[in-house]
C-alpha cells in the first residue's frame, strides 16, 4: 500500500530517469506542493495523495481510503494546484496531481478528467510497478 511519501519516490525516479530534475521534494511532514521539477523548457509542480495514511500512530495506517477520503484528497489536491497556479503563474510553468493507481482513484479521477485537460492539469498514477498518466 503507498503513502504519500512512497508516491513522492517513485514519482521522482520516474521523472529522473527521463531526464528531468528534481528542485524540490517533500515528505507529509512539510507544507507546499509535494514536487517540482524541471527540465530545459519548464518547471512542473506536483501535488501528491497516498493510498494509506503515512503516520503508523494514526487508525488509517495501512488501511485504504474510501471513496469519501478519496474524494476528499482528490479535492485537496486540486486546490492545492490551484493556489500553485496562483502562486507560480504560467509562464515556464506546468501543473500534475498524482495519486495512486488503484481502482477507487481511477473511478473518481475519470470522471474529472476533461476539465483537468482543459486546464492542462496531468493526472499520474503511481504503482510500484511504474507510473502512468491517466
Amino acid at each position: 500500500m503507498l503513502n504519500e511519501n512512497h508516491i513522492t519516490e517513485l514519482l521522482a525516479n520516474y521523472f529522473i530517469n527521463i531526464g528531468y530534475e528534481v528542485v524540490s521534494k517533500l515528505n507529509t511532514k512539510q507544507k507546499g506542493i509535494d514536487l517540482v521539477i524541471q527540465n530545459a523548457h519548464y518547471s512542473m509542480y506536483i501535488e501528491i495523495k497516498g493510498e494509506t495514511s503515512s503516520f503508523d500512530w494514526t487508525s488509517r495506517y495501512g488501511k485504504s481510503f474510501d471513496s469519501k477520503q478519496i474524494n476528499n484528497h482528490v479535492g485537496k489536491a486540486i486546490l492545492a494546484t490551484f493556489m500553485a497556479m496562483e502562486k507560480f503563474g504560467f509562464n515556464n510553468c506546468k501543473y500534475a496531481i498524482a495519486f495512486p493507481d488503484t481502482p477507487g482513484h481511477g473511478l473518481i479521477l475519470k470522471k474529472i478528467k476533461v476539465p483537468l485537460d482543459r486546464l492542462d492539469v496531468k493526472i499520474y498514477l503511481v504503482s510500484e510497478t511504474g507510473v502512468r498518466l491517466l
